[in-house]
């Protein structure tokens, strides 16, 4: 899975680059279009990067953090992710 997030960036920015890091529109639009990652959750980390979590139909997924003011950039992709069913309405959590 780490090649497929150097393919990204390769074909992002067209050559090699040494960090995993492009707009977060061209983020995005690269996990939707190639893996059909959706973001399902985005927060504020302790040292201000808003991460934000793409998951994919097949479990696939990739998490950015990009610093503020600085590019988005790709921080881990993994398999697997699940989602955990939620309590019924009135069923006690």
């Amino acid at each position: 899975m780490r090649t497929v997030v150097l393919a990204i960036v390769l074909a992002i920015s067209g050559g090699p680059a040494p960090a995993q890091c492009a707009s977060f529109p061209q983020i995005a639009a690269k996990l939707a279009d190639d893996y059909g990652e959706r973001p399902i959750g985005m927060g504020i980390n302790r040292n201000g990067a808003h991460i934000v979590v793409f998951v994919g139909p097949g479990g696939g997924y990739s998490i950015t953090m990009p610093p503020p003011g600085k590019p988005t950039c790709i921080g881990d992709v993994g398999t697997d992710w699940q989602i955990p069913p939620q309590p019924a309405s009135g069923e006690p959590t």
